[in-house]
């Protein structure tokens, strides 16, 4: 008896000694592979609303910005945003309505719409529908005065099409204005100057400082009139001259003035040192002349700042810096005296008028 329940094997009942490592094995092995493929999936939508962010317009090229805003009353509207930058808002008028009309071109809703893309916020607001529409009547004016003028060619499909490639019509818009303020009269050249009285009066008083400026300056005019010193060379001798000091606490920064300016556009403060300038010729320099600048009346108190407006401030214009100046490029053709003049000159020609 006791050799047959010795044959009999020992069953133990532990969990660790039961048959289940194949199955667990399993089971790891799948869970693994649904984390896998759940973290594939999250990873695929996460880049499929990434490409959509950034294609919020379809079919639409990258957009130049747009930098060619007026002087004048929007002189201070920036325009250099990237168009397309935005999905377009809700027109309600079918995109092929015209809205207006500048000389012989119709401009359509599309139009609109595409330049509104600029535009952060409501367009429908007052304020930024007028300044699309300026936009779109200044564009247009720029392509048909371009054309009449000679200055570029335009093509047909870009003029008076419901189907014109707006991309290619901003981007010849651009290169038109460059050409016409390129042609523009202008000059370039440099000032040398020295302040005697910026705002205040120095440790000097008003009189020796006045003096000591006007010594130093004609000194360097004479060398520079003379060849012996360049106007750079001039400038850089004011910036090392350390009783200059005692004249304008800014004189480093007040002692060259490099300019490049169309007719319409000022030089300095002094319109009559500027007409100095543009009847000179190319190479000649100026001789001494002394800029006056306005001074508040020590007499008058000067009110609080939220009080000050130009009538309760009164200003007195007494000399304030001595300058000479050389000229260094002249263009004068009298076609045009600046895109702005000649802008003013096509709104002339061209009829603008809006529909209902």
């Amino acid at each position: 008896m006791h050799d047959v329940v010795d044959n009999i094997p020992f069953q133990s009942n532990s969990p660790s000694d039961l048959p289940t490592s194949g199955t667990n094995k399993r089971s790891i092995i799948i869970a693994i592979v649904f984390c896998i493929a759940l973290l594939f999936i999250i990873v695929l939508v996460i880049l499929l609303n990434t490409k959509n962010s950034q294609k919020i317009i379809p079919d639409l090229p990258p957009r130049p910005l747009i930098n060619n805003a007026p002087t004048g009353t929007h002189a201070t509207e920036s325009r250099s945003i990237p168009l397309a930058t935005r999905p377009p808002q809700k027109i309600t008028q079918d995109p092929d309505t015209p809205i207006m009309k500048v000389g012989n071109e119709n401009i359509y809703t599309r139009q609109y719409e595409y330049i509104s893309r600029t535009y952060p916020g409501d367009i429908s607001s007052t304020s930024v529908k007028k300044i699309i529409m300026d936009k779109l009547v200044e564009d247009s004016l720029v392509l048909q005065g371009a054309q009449k003028d000679g200055i570029a060619e335009v093509k047909s499909e870009l003029l008076n099409s419901k189907s014109s490639d707006l991309y290619e019509r901003n981007s010849t818009v651009k290169t038109i204005t460059t050409l016409i303020r390129n042609r523009a009269d202008k000059v370039s050249g440099v000032i040398a100057a020295i302040w005697f009285l910026n705002e205040r009066v120095g440790p000097l008083g008003y009189e020796k400082g006045k003096e000591l400026a006007y010594k130093k300056i004609t000194e360097l005019h004479d060398l520079v009139k003379s060849g012996q010193l360049t106007m750079e060379g001039a400038v850089d001798r004011i910036k090392k001259d350390p009783e200059i000091v005692f004249l304008d606490n800014a004189y480093k920064a007040n002692a060259y003035i490099k300019f490049d300016v169309p007719k319409n556009q000022s030089i300095t403060i002094s319109k009559e040192f500027d007409q100095i300038i543009w009847n000179m010729n190319q190479g000649e320099i100026t001789d001494v002349s002394t800029i006056k600048d306005y001074q508040p009346d020590p007499s008058k108190p000067i009110p609080p700042l939220d009080k000050q407006t130009p009538e309760t401030i009164t200003k007195t214009y007494v000399d304030a810096l001595y300058v000479f100046g050389q000229l260094r490029s002249k263009s004068v053709t009298g076609k045009v005296i600046s895109y702005e003049d000649w802008l003013q000159k096509q709104r002339i020609t061209f009829k603008i008028e809006l529909f209902k």
